[in-house]
């Protein structure tokens, strides 16, 4: 009997499950480990690879309002059926930063939208590193004085809790996809981080986008096949 050739989805599983993306980088200022662009994707190179997947990055500086973003995209590519997954991020621009000079600026930026961006396609949780802005953000709402570097018999970290200002960012990395299976593992990936379901307030929220979003790329297949739905994250 012949063997049924795998998805691309199903590749992507694969990898997903695979990879282990070591803090390969140290702020030794700051005092804690950090996962780079650059470590991600030594790490996934030999999964790729194993699985027929072909990864490229690109970039463009895009103008939103009175800033500049640096738009990165990943592609996911199938070498032996042409299928094709794409995942884009924004990364802003800083106005000035002490010591660097434009083209470090931009390069700066680029190199964290090519992470969240990789972040995204491979289901890796950085949210909780000491070198995110939802790191930040969120001990800075909490009005606490976090001490990242790693301590003997120190309690383990309270979850993230979910923030409009973090739903409205999510809306905005949902409604960029342009494929349904991304689409979806997107909102188990957050329903899972965030321990929230369709049912809460903040999360019936990116539960209807997520939905609403599966039904108009459905939609938009050539093919016209039934409409996909979504499962709902438990708590």
């Amino acid at each position: 009997m012949e063997k049924k050739e795998k998805t691309i989805y199903e590749k992507l599983l694969a990898v997903q499950n695979e990879l282990k993306a070591p803090k390969d980088k140290r702020n030794n200022f700051g005092g804690y480990n950090f996962r780079s662009c650059e470590g991600i994707l030594e790490a996934v190179k030999p999964l790729l690879q194993e699985q027929g997947l072909m990864l490229t990055i690109k970039d463009e500086v895009v103008n939103i309002g009175d800033r500049y973003y640096v738009r990165a995209t990943v592609l996911l590519d199938d070498i032996s059926s042409n299928g094709e997954i794409a995942i884009t991020a924004l990364a802003r621009e800083e106005e000035a930063k002490k010591g660097m000079d434009a083209s470090q600026i931009t390069g700066t930026a680029s190199s964290y939208a090519r992470k969240y961006a990789l972040n995204g396609l491979f289901l890796i949780d950085d949210t909780k590193d000491a070198d995110t802005d939802e790191f930040h953000r969120t001990t800075q709402e909490n009005g606490q004085k976090t001490n990242v570097a790693t301590q003997p018999n120190q309690p383990p970290a309270k979850k993230i809790a979910l923030t409009q200002k973090i739903v409205d960012e999510k809306l905005k990395f949902i409604l960029e996809q342009t494929d349904t299976e991304t689409v979806k593992n997107i909102w188990l990936n957050l329903s899972k981080m965030y321990e929230i379901n369709k049912d809460t307030a903040l999360g019936g929220i990116l539960f209807k986008a997520t939905e609403n979003k599966v039904l108009e790329l459905t939609k938009n297949k050539e093919n016209g096949k039934n409409t996909d739905t979504i499962a709902s994250g438990k708590n």
